[in-house]
């Protein structure tokens, strides 16, 4: 009779360099973790829409704060045009056709701002500097101001 070169640890159900069955864990205190994948994905969904929501309110925010900026940009304009036949009220209707309400109004005389008389016909402006209005306006909860100049013509 022919012995055999095998060990008693190994068998035909071994692998070649282990002493264990195929299939067998390889710790005896190996944990059943398959629900961590579950609650580690929940984390990962709850941060994504934790950031969706602040990413949204910062949005909103700068939504409403470009249009009140556009609101009294454009009131400041039409209010500085038309200086001279009551600005305020073109201001103010401009205002309103964007949805903001004018909250504040003044106008400085250009000899408060610039002591020296400012000339630029020569560079295509109408002429010289007579006056600066500034207006502010609140929409949606958010106050803009802008300011807009008048010269003579």
């Amino acid at each position: 009779m022919v012995s055999s070169t095998r060990t008693p640890s190994q068998s035909r159900l071994t692998g070649p360099a282990s002493s264990r069955p195929l299939g067998a864990p390889t710790q005896s205190w190996a944990v059943d973790e398959s629900g961590s994948i579950v609650a580690f994905l929940a984390l990962v969904l709850a941060g994504f829409a934790l950031a969706a929501g602040l990413i949204t309110v910062t949005a909103g925010h700068a939504v409403r704060a470009a249009r009140a900026q556009w609101a009294a940009d454009a009131a400041a304009l039409a209010a500085a045009s038309d200086l001279d036949v009551g600005g305020i009220r073109s201001g103010r209707r401009l205002a309103e056709a964007n949805g903001a309400e004018l909250v504040g109004f003044t106008t400085v005389p250009s000899s408060t701002v610039f002591p020296q008389p400012v000339d630029k016909s020569g560079d295509g402006w109408a002429g010289p500097l007579s006056a600066i209005v500034v207006v502010e306006v609140e929409l949606d909860g958010v106050r803009a101001r802008a300011a807009a100049a008048r010269f003579h013509p």
